[in-house]
Parts: C-alpha cells; sequence; structure tokens
C-alpha cells in the first residue's frame, strides 16, 4: 500500500477479483475491476476512504440520534426531534425488497467495500467521541438517500419558492424574474403571492445543521450550455429544482463546462448507474 502524506494512493481490494484502487495527480481514486460487483466494492470503499465522516454523520442525523452519540446540546435534541418526526429510518428494509435480487447483491457489494474502509480507518473525529460505526448497510444507503433527498430537494425547493414569493412581494419586475426562472412562470399570479403571508420556513432557523452536516448542495452539479441541447435551453443537473444563474460547482472547483463520469468496458462508454464524484475514474475491464 502507498501513502502520499499519510493518504492511501493505492492499494489493493479482493473482490470476486483483485480490484486495484489508484488517485492520480489530483488525488482521484480510480477504481479499476473486472466485474460489476467488484466495481460497486471498490467505489464504496472510496467513499468510505474519503467520505466516511459525511456518510456516518448523515446516517446519525437521519436516525435522529445526535444528542446521543455527538453531542447533548439542547440544539442537538431539537435536531434529533425534527428527523424524528420526518421518521426517514422507517420502511427502509421494505424498501429493498422491492429491488432485483441483482440489485440487492449489488448494494451488498458496496457495503462491503465501506466496511473494510471503516474497520480500517474510521473518522479520526468520530473516534475522539468513543463512536465505533456499526456496520454499513443497505437499509442504510436508502436512509442516507432520504436525507440527501429532503436537504437537496424538499429544502431546496422550499427555500426557492419562498425567494420568489418574497422577489415579487419586493416588487422585482416581471423580465428579471423571467431571466431567474426560465419557462416556469406561465401561471404566475403575481397578485396572488402579493397576498400570501410568508411564514416559517420549511426547515426552521433553529435547525440549520450546516455546521454539523456536510453541506449537501453543489457537491456534484454541472450545466450544459444552450447550444448543445435539443431545447436550446441550458440544462442543469438540477433540472425542475434550482435555477442556475451564477455558475457551478463541481468538487471544491468552479468549471463552466458539464462534469461527469464515465465508466467503460468492452461495450464502449456508457454513464455509471450510481452518482459519483465529479472526476472520480471508474474502469471496467472485459473477463479474461
Amino acid at each position: 500500500m502507498q501513502r502520499v502524506f499519510g493518504v492511501r494512493s493505492a492499494w489493493t481490494l479482493a473482490g470476486e477479483r483483485q480490484v486495484p484502487i489508484k488517485r492520480d495527480a489530483h488525488g482521484v481514486p480510480h477504481v479499476y475491476a473486472q466485474t460489476e460487483a467488484d466495481m460497486y466494492r471498490g467505489i464504496g470503499n472510496c467513499h468510505g476512504t474519503d467520505r466516511g465522516m459525511q456518510m456516518l454523520l448523515t446516517r446519525i442525523i437521519g436516525q435522529g440520534r445526535a444528542s446521543e452519540i455527538l453531542d447533548a446540546s439542547d440544539d442537538m435534541l431539537r435536531l434529533d426531534r425534527f428527523f424524528r418526526r420526518m421518521n426517514l429510518a422507517a420502511g427502509t428494509e421494505e424498501e429493498l425488497t422491492k429491488a432485483p435480487p441483482e440489485t440487492r447483491e449489488l448494494a451488498l457489494a458496496y457495503c462491503a467495500g465501506v466496511n473494510e474502509a471503516f474497520e480500517e480507518r474510521p473518522p479520526w473525529e468520530l473516534r475522539l467521541a468513543g463512536y465505533r460505526p456499526a456496520p454499513w448497510t443497505p437499509a442504510d444507503l436508502v436512509l442516507t438517500s432520504r436525507v440527501a433527498g429532503f436537504v437537496g430537494l424538499a429544502q431546496l425547493q422550499g427555500e426557492m419558492e419562498r425567494l420568489l414569493v418574497e422577489m415579487v412581494q419586493a416588487g422585482v419586475p416581471r423580465p428579471h424574474l423571467e431571466e431567474l426562472f426560465p419557462g416556469r412562470l406561465q401561471a404566475l399570479d403575481t397578485e396572488l403571492l402579493c397576498r400570501v403571508k410568508v411564514g416559517e420556513r420549511l426547515v426552521p432557523d433553529a435547525l440549520r445543521w450546516t455546521n454539523v452536516l456536510p453541506r449537501a448542495v453543489a457537491s456534484n452539479n454541472w450545466v450544459i450550455a444552450p447550444k448543445k441541447s435539443a431545447s436550446g435551453k441550458a440544462l442543469s443537473q438540477l433540472v425542475l429544482r434550482v435555477p442556475r444563474k451564477f455558475g457551478t460547482r463541481c468538487g471544491s472547483s468552479s468549471f463552466p463546462t458539464p462534469c461527469s463520469s464515465r465508466s467503460t468496458g468492452s461495450g464502449g462508454s456508457r454513464p455509471t448507474p450510481m452518482r459519483l464524484r465529479p472526476s472520480s475514474g471508474i474502469h471496467l475491464r472485459p473477463s479474461s
């Protein structure tokens, strides 16, 4: 195993076949797999290595256990109450039964990769808190996707709707609104919105967890220029959700062009069946 500044730069997992993982000059891990299951195992291991803290915090908070595990403060207790009322952890096992057997097998392979990373080197911040994570399971995939979906869609959608109401009530001209929300305001009733009383936000200010949970926006975002789309309008990863007027961000850098991940094999290039960091590399090699 090679290390650069304490971070693994090359290592190999034992899956159905050997699964080499190597970081490029930018620190992005590339997974070399001969089977789809090994690809998921490798990606799970990379996520557990590079994003283990984020994954575990998301699970802890989604379960409503932050005050139990992290900090027995009033703010954490309010956060736990909020997420327990949301009940995002309910029915995760039942949800898994709806997936085909091959999908469940791939989920298990992904979790095996995550757990290998956690067993070798769990996040040091949680070790200081005396917390030893339970194994990562397919049910945790459902839970964390629900948490991410709520934060990334429900909260942002609510905030954007509130922003639109506040802009209308502040007298922002219709042409400016059309520029910010192109093609979305045909049925906008400004007179009605002017009578709307804006109350508590979808996520109250007292429950802002950005100091606890890593910010869940713009970690995997791209935009396609109008001249490259069939409609002649810009397309975003967050299409139909949040208008992007101020550029996009991929990881820690701004990009003017789309960022994507590709998986290559004997059949040519095809999109990977899971969301990855914009520059993550996955390489499927045909079995010999």
